[in-house]
This record gives structure tokens, sequence and C-alpha cells, in this order.
């Protein structure tokens, strides 16, 4: 809390989520709570450790309450189903954190687990703090170890059943470890709780797999999860950047070799809910696999999932028969580095250089690689990317890089052809959905569905949402602080525009908060959302009432209903414009939409009903503007 990095009543720092170079997180000390304008996170002190920890809102709670030894009570009555759910999950991470400390236990303190595991480990240059940092054991060579052990703790069989950690055989009634005679490798969630592993057979015996895992559990889907993340999910965001290899010693080597934002699918193609837990911390993946087929086969695939879900994706490739495990015996730390940086490409060099290869100059295949650098790229939502990837695979492919132009756009118009026609389906039921109802009202519109013209009223939608949240803030911003002069009226205010359906569903959660407080006869300031003990309400407020610039004394001008909270008098005034601009961007969307339906009626007596309606949100809207006046509502008069 160096002076230099006071801001009025506000604190700031470089942000801890991305790398920059000005200060953009502040934290306000008497709100409890911060705002980070780089990645656009705020909240309190509990939504900060969620951010930071990867975790879960109760998850959270419990994570602080370990950390400085307060015990929580935990109740649910509301849903014995849930209730059994968190229970039977709980249970699991206890018993296999029970069976990973039981697995750390044999390799440093049994003799077995130290001149089998532990030499094996020493064998492959890991180092003891290597060893603790990723919690590495040992399973005996017994068939019964730790199924004994469990049950003499008194673990419910039930249970053990359930955490994968015994083969059952109900044929012959018979049950065994499942993992004997292997150096283990526990896999961790993201908040670092174990919740399943892998295990390596350190013998010669062809009739068993070199790796094994855990089966799927109800805490272990391993299409959801990358091995490595617990530990690399800091550096991964301090470093704006993760690595993703193959295997679990691959993470473990580079981690050696000090390049910790490092994950491993663990052998497994690379899956999208993969790529969005990564995506919690960077939109940079670089892919480092094997020079050889199976190698470089895994990096295409994975290549376009990764893209669709917005990221940046590199590839880098190795050395011929080596991996990054290999690599890293070979090379020391700077030169492993170095070569991360050097040799790594864009996707689209190496797509095109990979396909262009296997090719052999056919030019229908290579028409082929075309299309399919092509498709890669049209998955990509960003015009300026595209455009630089364009002109990199016209030297590539060399071929013209207007050509590839004119081909994205017909790529990009068939992937959208394609899209409407999937959504053919569901277009009757849209078309009914526009009919008044029996009352002569228009029901609201899936905007997102409709097939054209909506561009007016897309407008409108963007613009009722900036005034929604305009609206909520005005009051939140003159309640915070426990503020009661308006505080009778603001519910007024809130039944006033009710027949005004909100857009976004943070804003519609948040009015509907507001409503109760103000129904409870209780004011909405801190105490009462830290009360209800919901994440995404206080971060909403954080984010509301929190500003990175402070309002010159010499701006007077009133946009959008902003004012300075200070005024009273001003939160009251730019509530009712708000209110005024409220209605009459809800009534101009009526008016367009009912210009659609004008357009698509073919029926006389229809297009009678959807005029008539039309002039009545017409009249309606000139109604409103005559009475207010044109200095309150300036340019929104229609035409």
């Amino acid at each position: 809390r160096s002076s230099d990095l006071k801001s009025g009543s506000q604190y700031r720092a470089l942000s801890p989520f991305v790398n920059e170079k000005t200060p953009s997180f502040y934290v306000v000390p008497s709100k409890g709570i911060f705002k980070d304008f780089s990645s656009g996170k705020g909240g309190d002190s509990l939504t900060f450790v969620m951010e930071m920890e990867g975790l879960q809102y109760l998850d959270a709670i419990r994570y602080l309450a370990k950390k400085y030894n307060i015990t929580i009570e935990e109740t649910q009555t509301q849903n014995p189903e849930w209730k059994q759910e968190s229970t039977t999950k709980e249970s699991l991470f206890i018993l296999l954190n029970f069976a990973k400390e039981h697995f750390n236990n044999n390799l440093s303190q049994t003799d077995e687990g130290k001149s089998v595991g532990l030499s094996y480990f020493y064998e492959r240059g890991f180092t003891d703090e290597i060893i603790k940092k990723f919690d590495l054991g040992y399973a005996m060579s017994g068939w019964d170890t730790l199924d004994k052990l469990m049950l003499k703790n008194q673990f419910e069989p039930s249970i053990i059943e359930k955490s994968g950690l015994l083969v059952i055989n109900e044929g012959e009634n018979k049950k065994y470890d499942r993992f004997r005679n292997r150096v283990m490798f526990p896999i961790h969630n993201i908040s670092g709780k174990t919740i399943a592993f892998g295990a390596r057979i350190l013998t010669n015996d062809k009739n068993q797999p070199k790796y094994i895992n855990s089966p799927e559990t109800e805490v272990y889907h391993k299409s959801q999860i990358v091995y490595g993340i617990f530990q690399a999910k800091n550096a991964i965001r301090n470093q704006d950047l993760c690595y993703m290899v193959e295997g679990y010693t691959d993470v473990i080597s580079m981690n050696k070799a000090g390049i910790e934002n490092v994950v491993a699918t663990s052998g497994t193609a690379i899956t999208s809910e993969q790529i969005r837990l990564i995506k919690r911390f960077t939109n940079n993946i670089t892919l480092l696999y094997d020079a050889d087929k199976a190698g470089i086969g895994a990096s295409i695939r994975g290549i376009d999932l990764i893209l669709e879900e917005g990221m940046d994706v590199r590839v880098v490739l190795f050395p011929e028969n080596e991996d990054p495990d290999s690599f890293a015996k070979k090379n020391d730390a700077i030169s492993f580095k170095k070569y991360l940086t050097t040799y790594v490409q864009d996707f689209i060099s190496f797509k095109a250089k990979t396909k262009l290869a296997e090719s052999n100059n056919d030019p229908f295949k290579k028409v082929d690689v075309i299309h399919d650098v092509l498709g890669s790229i049209s998955k990509i939502s960003d015009v300026m990317k595209r455009n630089v990837l364009l002109q990199v695979s016209a030297q590539v492919l060399d071929v013209k890089e207007e050509w590839l132009h004119n081909e994205l756009k017909l790529v990009i118009i068939k992937n959208a052809k394609k899209a409407a026609s999937e959504q053919q389906a569901s277009l009757a039921q849209i078309e009914t959905q526009l009919l008044p109802d029996e009352n002569g009202y228009l029901p609201e519109l899936p905007y997102e569905d409709l097939p054209e013209n909506t561009s007016e009223i897309e407008d409108n939608i963007f613009i009722i949402k900036l005034l929604e949240a305009e609206f909520i803030r005005i009051i939140i911003a003159t309640c915070f602080d426990g503020n009661k002069k308006y505080y009778a009226s603001f519910l007024d205010d809130i039944v006033d525009i009710e027949d005004i359906p909100f857009r976004e569903p943070r804003h519609i959660q948040m009015l509907d908060t507001l409503k109760k407080s103000f129904a409870e006869n209780t004011i909405p300031n801190k105490s009462y959302f830290d009360s209800l003990s919901d994440a995404t309400i206080i971060q909403y407020v954080a984010e509301t009432i929190t500003t990175r610039y402070t309002l010159s004394p010499h701006w007077k001008e009133r946009q959008w209903g902003m004012f300075e909270k200070e005024n009273d008098d001003n939160a009251k005034q730019a509530l009712y414009e708000v209110r005024l601009k409220l209605r009459v961007e809800y009534l101009k969307q009526k008016i367009a939409e009912q210009a659609i339906l004008l357009k698509k009626s073919i029926n006389p007596d229809e297009e009678k009903e959807i005029l008539e309606k039309f002039m009545f949100f017409h009249s309606h809207l000139r109604e409103i503007l005559k009475d207010k006046g044109e200095t309150i509502l300036n340019g929104y008069l229609p035409n």
C-alpha cells in the first residue's frame, strides 16, 4: 500500500490476471471490493479468491475456512438429492486424498517404494522438490494392500467402490487393488483436490499396459480436466500462455526445466471442455508434440477445436524421436526455453506445410489442402486476424492472396447457409411466435433466431441494455452507502417499468434483487449485498460502482442519465430520464417488430391487425414525446 499506488480513496496495482505495464487493478477498502479493468473481473474478497484459484463459490468458502482454521457448518435441507450427491463427492475427495497420502508414504517410507519407485524417479532426474510438488507416489505389489487399509480406516464400502481404486469382478465375487507395483501420478482438480490417478508399470510385462488410469467417477471426468492444471494455473495466468503436452512425465520434466505453465491431455484427444478450462487463465495455447506422424496428427485435430473456442493456437514440434520429456533430459533449462521460442509456429504455417508435404505435389490434393486451411481460418471471428493469416497462407501455399480471400468468403457463406438450414426446424416455431396473443400483444421474440431484417431491433436491444445497466447503477450507487433520501420512491420507479422486459440476464437478476430488498423495507447497501452470499451479485455491484477514472469538475454534460452520486437530486432526475428512454426504446422496438411482420404477412386480415398494432405503438410513442418534450428525449423522435 505505498503512496504512489493510491488513487483517491482507492488503491491500484498491476493486474494479477493479465500481463500489463500500467496498473489497472483497483481496490476500494471502504467498500471491500476490487475491480480489474484489464480483465473485466470484479467483486469482493471472496470473488477474488474464486478468480485466482478457479473455484466455485462454496469451494472458495471452504478454501478460506481451511486456510484460516475456521470451522464451518454446512446445512442443506431444500434438496435431499443434492445433499446426498454433495456428501458422496466430499467422501470421495477424502478417500482419494487418503489413497494419495498412502502412495506418498509407500514411496518415501517403505523399502519396496524406495528401491523400486523412488529410484525410478531419481533415474529420470526428478528432484525431491518436484516429487513433492506433483504428489508422486508408489503402489505396492500386493493384491489388496490398499483395500485392507481403507477398510481398516472404516471407509464405507460403497464409497470405496465408487472411487475407482478397486477392480471388482462381480461374477467371481472378487476384488483387488487397481494399482499395483506402479509409480503413481495423482490427478488434481483445479482447486488441488485429488480426483484420480495415473500409474506407470516398471516391469516389462507385455500382458500389462504401460499406463493405466482411474475410471470415470462422480468427481473425475477425463474429458473435463487436464493433468497439472492445479500446479500450472498461476504460471499460465501470469505468462498468458499455456503449453499443452501429451503425458505426465512431459509436464514434470518441463517443470524441472523451469517451465511451469504446462498441462497434459494424458494421452487422450483434446476436448472442448479441456480448452474451456484453460481459457479461464489465458487465450493462448501452444501445442508441444512429437515430430512423428501421430504427434502431428494430434496437433492438427486439436487446432480447430481451440479456434472454435476463440483462442489463439501455436505449435512447436520437437526433433525426430524426441518428446518434451526426453528433450528436457538432453538440454538445460536455458536451451529448452530457447528452443520453444525459436521453433514456435503459427497454426496456419504448421498446418499448411504439414498438409502440403503429405500431398506430394498433387495439384488436386493441394486444392484439398487449401480448403482445409481456409476451413480453420473461417472459425476465427476476428477479421484482422483472418486477413493476416490469409497473407501467411498465400506465401506458404504459393497462391494469390486474392484467391484465398474470395474462397474464404465462399466458405463463410457456405457455413452460414449450413447453420441457417440447421435452424429451419425451429423457424416455423419462430414464425408462430411472431403472432399477437389473445390480448393483442406481441410476445417477446427470440431475436437471435430471426432470419433477417432485424438490424433496427438489434440496435434497440443494444440501447435498452445500456439503459437497463444505467437504471440499476443509479439505484445501487445511491443506496450502497446507506442513503435513505429516495429509498421509498425507488420501488415505485421499479414498478413503473415492470411492463418493459429487461434483456440482459444479469440486469434481470439485479432488478429482482433490488425489488425484493425494497419490498422488505431494506436498503440495498453493502451489508445487504454481503448478506446475500451470491458471488455473481457481489461481482456485479463491484463492477457497477467502481470506476477507473474520476469525473472532471468542468464536465457538466449528462449522457444516458449519467450523474455524480454525491448529488442526490441529479440521481433522482437521471433515474426519471432513464425510465423515459427505456420506454421510448421499447416502443421503437415494438414498431420495428410490426414492420417485420408487415413484410412477412400475406393474409389481408392478418395484415390489417398488424398495421393496427403498428399505429398503436407509433401513436403511443409520439404521445410520450409530446408530453415530455424534446429536451429530455432529444434524438428519440421517430420518422
